[in-house]
């Protein structure tokens, strides 16, 4: 496997049984591969094009981190350009200007049982994310919960 995840021959598939594969007009790619692809699209700025035709499009803005429209040129431009908002959506949601820092998980037992009135709202239920959800607890027992990447 060459260092953008694209696989040479089929011996790179028998030796990498745990990561799955995708087949696309850039060969087989990995999932890992496909997902640095989708997280680098979604953070490009928008761009509408030299062109002066008026297509409407969308873009994953990650700032906001929502999807918003725009009028492609139709020519030029970068992939952040989807033709629908739910195809927007599904595609980059979750995404956020940069990557989120991994630190391990420390467990440290709770002091005393939290009420329910001390912790903040969890944001599990608002997430959707295409590999799962990783869901971790504070010290105070408090939820929170992040989209699981099957790369790291």
């Amino acid at each position: 496997m060459n260092s953008f995840g694209k696989v040479k021959n089929k011996q790179d598939l028998r030796s990498k049984p745990d990561i799955k594969f995708h087949r696309s007009r850039l060969g087989f790619l990995s999932t890992c591969s496909l997902i640095n692809i989708t997280h680098h699209t979604c953070r490009l700025p928008v761009e509408p094009g030299p062109c002066n035709e008026a297509h409407p499009r969308w873009f994953y803005d990650v700032q906001t981190q929502n999807c918003l429209p725009f009028v492609f040129g139709g020519c030029g431009g970068n992939k952040n350009r989807f033709k629908t908002s739910e195809i927007c959506l599904r595609f980059c949601t979750g995404i956020t200007a940069t990557p989120p820092e991994r630190r391990p998980y420390v467990f440290q037992p709770a002091t005393s049982t939290p009420e329910p009135t001390q912790c903040p709202p969890s944001n599990c239920a608002n997430l959707q994310c295409p590999y799962g959800i990783e869901e971790s607890f504070d010290i105070n027992g408090c939820s929170s919960c992040r989209c699981s990447n099957p790369c790291e």
